[in-house]
């Protein structure tokens, strides 16, 4: 990790993070979902009727949660604009009030963000670096780790709480880096709510579950919709660390 404050930044994001993974373990400790049938019951050649259906939550997410994630974001975000005023210190100059890391979707914009003097007085070399972590060199720049993180991050800010869910499906859907991008392209979920298992056989008015079940908290907020909280910021805080300080931290 670079210098202070970014490290005392990063770190106090991962104290956060403890906290959210704390917080979840307890609330799935409690086994918040319970089994759902679907109206159509089959029965097979021996008389004996089978159900499928979905495991939907029965307890709500925690009032605390969101609240810790959208704190967990927002210094994750900050450690990059800390980064960036690291940078102009570094290169002998006086950070400005204007001086941030850029997220840019398209060049325009990029442009755009360095007009307004995100990167001023920042080394060239450092500021091509940027450039090309950009989300706009990937085929979908807005599903890149960068832009998810901004996002999110903005909506936590400005607009509203986080939206959260229960989700349970199996296997949890996963990311793919790209390259050695400092990005991630996110795979859509692989259902739009929960999974749909069985069939099971039905009892009198019981049901036999027998499932391998994969509960957890998922984001509720598109483009990550579905997607588990404990993997996504896992990757966000990996990129940060390993992709971009490894890239500019010998500037600072």
């Amino acid at each position: 990790m670079p210098i202070e404050p970014i490290n005392s930044k990063f770190n106090w994001a991962g104290r956060h993070f403890e906290r959210l993974n704390t917080e979840i373990a307890e609330y799935l400790k409690i086994n918040p979902c319970k089994f759902v049938p679907k109206p159509n019951v089959s029965i097979d050649e021996h008389g004996r009727s089978w159900v499928t259906g979905t495991f939907e939550a029965v307890e709500p997410i925690p009032e605390p949660l969101p609240l810790i994630l959208g704190d967990c974001l927002a210094n994750l975000r900050s450690t990059l604009d800390y980064l960036v005023w690291e940078l102009v210190g570094a290169n002998g100059k006086e950070a400005s009030i204007s001086n941030a890391f850029p997220i840019a979707h398209t060049l325009d914009t990029y442009n755009e963000e360095i007009k307004r003097g995100r990167l001023a007085n920042v080394a060239p070399e450092a500021i091509a670096i940027i450039q090309s972590l950009q989300p706009y060199h990937l085929p979908i720049p807005e599903e890149s780790l960068l832009s998810i993180l901004h996002k999110l991050t903005n909506i936590n800010k400005h607009r509203r709480i986080l939206l959260t869910c229960l989700r349970t499906i199996g296997p949890v859907p996963d990311m793919q880096f790209v390259g050695d991008q400092a990005f991630a392209i996110v795979d859509p979920p692989t259902s739009e709510g929960n999974a749909e298992f069985g069939p099971f056989e039905v009892f009198g008015n019981q049901v036999k579950v027998e499932a391998d079940l994969v509960a957890y908290v998922a984001f509720d907020e598109a483009p990550v919709q579905g997607f588990g909280i404990y993997g996504l910021i896992e990757a966000i805080s990996r990129v940060i660390d390993t992709k971009i300080f490894a890239k500019l931290e010998h500037f600072l």
